[in-house]
């Protein structure tokens, strides 16, 4: 979770490379679609409970994903996820594929299930979106971002950039720190609404541009919660 910082060697410097959230989430996402693909750790906690685990990634006109997770709701367990264009696969616990029958069960992109929903939560979790899209919306162009500095993040320089915008709601914040090819290392992000934390989070990445593989479970390994199951 976003509790301490890299290690700084050059924090106060007045200006950085980028100067807009704009500027800095098209350097971002270019570079996490120039390389492709890369792996990645999570750790989320929300109102949705506890979100934890290891993660690859392909980007492309589509992210798609897959990885070994623990949630803490709606009851503790460990998961498979795969995540591709069409539809996210999860792997049930042990129990579960006793009454469904299998071991994996398929949720449509355009389903609308309370199973969906917290699918949706949980790919969200784990990354869904390109490294750096979410600095491109429109309620991003106010957002103040601030130059920390160079700092050493396991052993490599990076660029620390922290990002703030408010909602009227909620406010959030997002660390950035990035290499020199500004690709995205680490992220940290949290949410202030007006009771106090809402959510927050870290994901590292690293590997970047190197093979990793993305693909459905086997279909006879898929099959379908039955109705009021989740």
């Amino acid at each position: 979770m976003p509790t301490e910082s890299a290690q700084e060697t050059s924090a106060g410097a007045d200006e950085g490379r980028f100067s807009t959230a704009q500027e800095l989430g098209e350097a971002v996402r270019d570079a996490a679609l120039d390389a492709g693909s890369a792996r990645g750790t999570v750790e989320a906690r929300s109102a949705d409970g506890l979100v934890s685990g290891a993660v690859v990634y392909q980007f492309g006109d589509d992210v798609l994903l897959a990885g070994e997770v623990s949630v803490s709701e709606p009851v503790s367990a460990e998961l498979g996820v795969v995540k591709t264009a069409d539809a996210t696969y999860l792997r049930l616990p042990s129990l579960a594929q006793v009454f469904v029958g299998s071991e994996w069960v398929r949720v449509r992109a355009d389903d609308t299930s309370d199973l969906a929903v917290q699918t949706a939560a949980l790919a969200d979790a784990l990354g869904a979106d390109v490294p750096g899209t979410s600095l491109l919306a429109d309620d991003r162009r106010d957002a103040t971002v601030v130059y920390l500095g160079d700092q050493r993040l396991d052993g490599a320089q990076v660029e620390q950039y922290l990002v703030e915008w408010d909602d009227g709601t909620v406010t959030t914040t997002e660390e950035y720190l990035i290499d020199s090819d500004d690709l995205l290392l680490r992220l940290d992000s949290a949410q202030q609404g007006p009771a106090g934390a809402v959510a927050e989070s870290r994901r590292t990445y690293s590997d970047w541009g190197q093979p990793v593989v993305v693909q459905e479970p086997p279909a006879e390994a898929v099959g379908e919660l039955p109705d009021g199951f989740f």
